[in-house]
């Protein structure tokens, strides 16, 4: 997977500008990228695994991801919903994709709480959803495994008693070998993307 540098690539530094935010606010804190409320907490994250992980729709729902995405968080709390939005945007940060078929996207998500995102939030706006790179031919057709690593991830750092030591000992080489023992992590793009936005 290489970094994607085209004629114009001014818009790299919004990009890691974006990554920054998500990190300082939903990685290293239990925020939320658009709003105010905790979103990325314990709880979020564990019951958002529920419905997406434990409970595949598999042939029963006709449609891409995000069909059987909505179908699968049907049931959800609104802030689930939004944290899926938020984890959306995550999984699209990375790849070199319209910005606007993106937000789209996004903003699709979102609305299952039942509200709107915002239109004027600098992580929402071209520069920010240009991409970096070129994850692999299986990146987008891959979602769901992509998804299911990032929420992996997230309720293992969670409870992990030693992230301050991880995040500013031997970065990113102890980061580096506490996310490779999570299962299956060195086979997914994801990994490398989780790595590239934390230690840029």
């Amino acid at each position: 997977m290489a970094r994607w540098i085209g004629p114009d690539h001014d818009h790299i530094g919004a990009v890691l500008a974006a990554a920054e935010a998500w990190r300082d606010r939903c990685f290293l804190a239990d925020g939320s990228l658009f709003g105010e409320e905790n979103l990325w907490t314990p709880d979020n994250i564990q019951e958002f695994k529920h419905h997406f992980i434990d409970n595949p729709v598999g042939g029963k729902v006709e449609g891409g991801f995000f069909d059987k995405l909505e179908e699968q968080l049907k049931v959800a709390s609104s802030q689930v919903k939004q944290l899926a939005a938020e984890a959306v945007w995550f999984l699209y940060l990375f790849p070199h994709a319209r910005p606007e078929t993106k937000r789209n996207h996004i903003k699709r998500v979102w609305g299952w709480s039942g509200s709107s995102l915002p239109d004027d939030s600098e992580h929402l706006n071209d520069q920010a959803l240009m991409g970096v790179g070129h994850p692999g031919p299986g990146y987008m057709t891959g979602l769901y495994e992509e998804l299911k690593l990032l929420l992996n991830m997230l309720e293992i750092w969670r409870s992990e008693p030693r992230k301050s030591k991880l995040m500013a000992e031997d970065t990113p080489w102890q980061f580096v070998a506490w996310l490779d023992g999570i299962d299956k992590a060195e086979r997914r793009p994801m990994r490398h993307i989780i790595l590239y936005f934390l230690f840029p």
